[in-house]
């Protein structure tokens, strides 16, 4: 009885050692199968082939150097503020909203008037977005030819440099009205409505600085659309404040007592959306209205570095 139970306990001993080399054995080879990590850090590159955030295309060179730049500090704007508000308190007679966006600090400014105002051909900037976007979801096209003969891509761009309103009714026909409604609200602009065509100034800001940004529409679209906005007439309201050396993609509106301009302004360095929008009061003047706009722009450029 002794001998068979020496026997039994060599055997379990024998049975726990293979049971070890057996594991050893497996996690040797799980480790030769595992795959290698690469150690070389990835490398966007910026060519056609467009990566997606969120949903929306963008350029992946410029998106790299924006996430890796390190962040500016926000201007001081105490005398911009105080020169804002005299020409504003100047000017009773006449209902100013000014909406301002430092693009690289994303620091927001806005005086006067914080609500809806009368839009004009200002939110036809809108209607050029969301009709790019549609074509990027695939439900519209450039090429369509619209009711007048001419091709959707054509309509847009007589639509902002030359402000054809009958390019813009056949657009946002095309649209609906609802579903313009309903894309504005969606990118956040909550003062729009479209059976009014009102909109703030401090919106226009956002609508302009988000195109701008890529966050709307993806790189192709967005350059095709800014370069119709360089070329957009009335270019006697904030532009002669402008140096030469600036750019400027803006869109005009003139609509019975409302004149508005919006506006990109840029340089090889900073870069700043301006919406000025007025309503006057009393007695309708524009070389005044316009001269307002200046004195407003003025300041501001010199602020943020842009004169």
């Amino acid at each position: 009885m002794a001998i068979r139970s020496r026997y039994g306990k060599l055997g379990f001993i024998v049975i726990g050692v293979l049971i070890i080399i057996a594991i050893v054995l497996i996690a040797d080879n799980q480790a030769e199968s595992a795959p290698t990590v690469s150690t070389q850090s990835y490398t966007p590159t910026d060519s056609a082939s467009q990566d997606s955030l969120s949903s929306e295309k963008v350029n992946l060179a410029r998106l790299k150097s924006r996430v890796e730049a390190s962040p500016n500090q926000p201007v001081d704007t105490t005398n911009l503020d105080s020169q804002i508000t005299s020409i504003i308190n100047a000017n009773m007679d006449v209902v100013i909203g000014v909406s301002i966006k430092d693009l690289s600090t994303g620091s927001i400014h806005n005086y006067g008037n914080p609500g809806a105002m009368t839009a004009a051909s200002v939110t036809k900037v809108l209607t050029a977005v969301d009709y790019m976007k549609e074509v990027e979801l695939g439900h519209k096209s450039l090429d369509t030819v619209m009711s007048n003969g001419h091709t959707a891509q054509s309509n847009i761009e007589q639509m902002i440099v030359v402000s054809d309103n009958d390019a813009w009714h056949i657009l946002n026909d095309s649209l609906t009205y609802t579903q313009l409604q309903a894309y504005a609200e969606s990118i956040g602009l909550s003062s729009y409505y479209y059976g009014d065509n009102v909109i703030s100034a401090a919106d226009t800001t956002k609508l302009l600085g988000d195109m701008y940004q890529r966050k709307l529409i993806d790189e192709s679209h967005t350059q095709l659309l800014l370069s119709y906005m360089e070329r957009a007439n009335y270019r006697d309201l904030i532009i002669p404040a402008v140096p030469t050396t600036d750019t400027v993609y803006h869109k005009a509106g003139e609509y019975l007592v409302n004149l508005n301009d919006a506006a990109i302004i840029t340089n090889s360095q900073e870069t700043i959306v301006l919406s000025i929008f007025t309503e006057s009061l009393y007695s309708y003047d524009k070389p005044r209205v316009s001269a307002i706009m200046q004195q407003i722009t003025a300041p501001t450029l010199q602020t943020f570095q842009l004169n």
